[in-house]
C-alpha cells in the first residue's frame, strides 16, 4: 500500500478537525451543567421569596435578581403567568431563553423545584 504525502496530509486534517469537534461541543455540555446548577441554586432563593410574598415567585427580572442573589440571571424567561412556589402542580417558571446546541433543549425550572431539560 502506498501512502502519499498529500494523503498523510489528508488524515491529519481529519483527526484536526474531528478533536476541534469534540472540544466544542464539551465546551457546550459544560456550559449545560452550569445552566443546570444555577438554576437549582436559584431554589433557596425564591423559596425566602415566596415566603415573604404569599407563596408568589417573582414577575420582573429585578424581582428575580434580588430573591436569587449573586447568581447571574442573564439569559432566563420568566412565566408570565403569576405563579405559587411549591403548591399545587408544577408548572415552568424559568427557562433558557434558547436551546442549547448539539442537545437541541432547553433547561426549565418548575414551581416544584425541579429541574428537567426538555426538547
Amino acid at each position: 500500500m502506498d501512502i502519499t504525502k498529500s494523503t498523510v496530509w489528508g488524515m491529519l486534517l481529519l483527526l484536526l478537525m474531528a478533536g476541534a469537534l469534540l472540544f466544542v461541543r464539551g465546551h457546550y455540555l459544560s456550559q449545560q451543567s452550569a445552566c443546570a446548577t444555577r438554576l437549582v441554586a436559584m431554589a433557596p432563593g425564591l423559596t425566602a421569596y415566596a415566603r415573604e410574598h404569599r407563596g408568589m415567585l417573582p414577575q420582573t427580572p429585578a424581582e428575580l435578581a434580588k430573591a436569587v442573589g449573586p447568581i447571574d440571571i442573564t439569559g432566563y424567561a420568566i412565566s408570565p403567568h403569576r405563579l405559587h412556589w411549591q403548591h399545587g402542580k408544577a408548572l415552568p417558571y424559568l427557562q433558557d431563553s434558547q436551546k442549547h446546541r448539539f442537545v437541541n433543549g432547553m433547561h426549565i425550572l418548575y414551581t416544584d423545584g425541579s429541574v428537567r431539560l426538555t426538547e
